[in-house]
C-alpha cells in the first residue's frame, strides 16, 4: 500500500478522545499533526525511518509532507490536532525549514503545563459558539506549540529541495486533474525532471506518477463518503481516464477497492 495525499478541508481540527483511535493508512499532507496520548499504544511509521511505539504519555508530532501512518496495537485515549502551519506565523521557517529529530516527544504529555492547554483547546474547538473563539484558540495552539517545542529538537533540511518540492506539489495539488507528466512540469516550473524526480524519492519515498495518483486518491476518498455519485463519475471528476485505472489505482494506495471503501465509511 503506498501513500496517499491527503485534502485537509478546514485550516484548524481538534477530535477528542471519545470513540476513535489512531490508526490511519500511509499518507502526507500540508498540515501539522500533533497526537497528544494518554494511555494505549500504536506503530509509528514516518517517511523512510523504521516504525516505532508511541505510547501513553507521549506526544506524537509530524510536520508539513511528513509520509506517515500510524497502527494502533492498544486502543488510545488521545486528543489529535491539525492545523494549517499558516496559523502560526511565528514558527513558519521551523515549519518550513525543519524537521523534528525524532516525531515522537517520549514523556510531553505527563507535562502539565500541554496538558492543560490541549484540554482547553478540545473543549473550546467543541463549542458551535463562543466569544472570539478563532482568537482564542490560536492563543492557547500558539502557547501549547511553543511549550511543545522547548522539548523538540529540530534539524534542517535543504531549503533548495524544499523550495522545489513545495512547488512542484503546490502545482500538482492545483492541476491534478489534468493530464500531468514530469516533462509538462520542467516546461512550467522550470525545474530539472530528473531533479524532481530525485526530490520526490528522496523526501516522499515515492516516484512521481505515485505522488498525482495520491492525491487524486485521496480527493475520491472525499468524495466517496461524502456524495452519492457513481464511482465512474468520481474517476472521472478526480483524473482516471478510465474505472479500471481508478480501480487499480485505489487498491494500490488504500488497500480496498472504492465500492469496500464506501461501504466501510458508511458503516462507522
Amino acid at each position: 500500500m503506498l501513500a496517499f495525499y491527503e485534502n485537509k478541508s478546514s485550516a484548524f481540527y481538534c477530535r477528542d478522545i471519545k470513540g476513535h483511535s489512531l490508526e490511519c493508512a500511509m499518507h502526507l499532507h500540508y498540515n501539522v499533526e500533533i497526537a497528544f496520548i494518554y494511555d494505549g499504544e500504536t506503530d509509528v511509521s514516518i517517511d523512510n525511518a523504521p516504525p516505532c511505539k508511541a505510547g501513553g504519555g507521549d506526544v506524537i508530532l509530524i510536520f508539513p509532507n511528513q509520509v506517515h501512518a500510524f497502527s494502533t496495537k492498544v486502543s488510545e485515549r488521545h486528543i489529535l490536532l491539525i492545523f494549517d502551519p499558516q496559523t502560526l506565523p511565528e514558527f513558519s521557517s521551523l515549519f518550513t525549514e525543519h524537521i523534528p529529530t525524532a516525531n515522537i516527544i517520549h514523556g510531553a504529555a505527563g507535562d502539565r503545563e500541554l496538558r492543560t492547554l490541549i484540554e482547553r483547546i478540545s473543549e473550546l474547538f467543541q463549542k458551535s459558539e463562543a466569544p472570539y473563539k478563532d482568537s482564542i484558540l490560536r492563543g492557547y495552539l500558539l502557547a501549547f506549540v511553543g511549550r511543545l517545542f522547548t522539548m523538540t529538537k529540530f534539524k534542517k533540511v535543504d531549503a533548495e529541495d524544499i523550495h522545489a518540492l513545495g512547488s512542484v506539489m503546490n502545482y500538482c495539488i492545483a492541476h491534478y486533474r489534468d493530464n500531468l507528466s514530469l516533462d509538462l512540469l520542467q516546461k512550467k516550473l522550470h525545474i530539472s525532471k530528473y531533479y524532481i524526480s530525485h526530490i520526490m524519492n528522496q523526501k516522499l519515498g515515492m516516484g512521481f506518477n505515485d505522488y498525482i495518483n495520491s492525491i487524486r486518491i485521496g480527493n475520491a476518498c472525499r468524495l466517496l463518503t461524502e456524495s452519492n455519485a457513481p464511482i465512474s463519475e468520481i474517476s472521472e471528476e478526480v483524473g482516471f481516464n478510465t474505472v479500471r485505472t481508478f480501480n487499480r489505482a485505489f487498491v494500490k494506495h488504500i488497500g480496498s477497492s472504492p465500492r469496500e471503501y464506501r461501504n466501510n465509511s458508511l458503516n462507522t
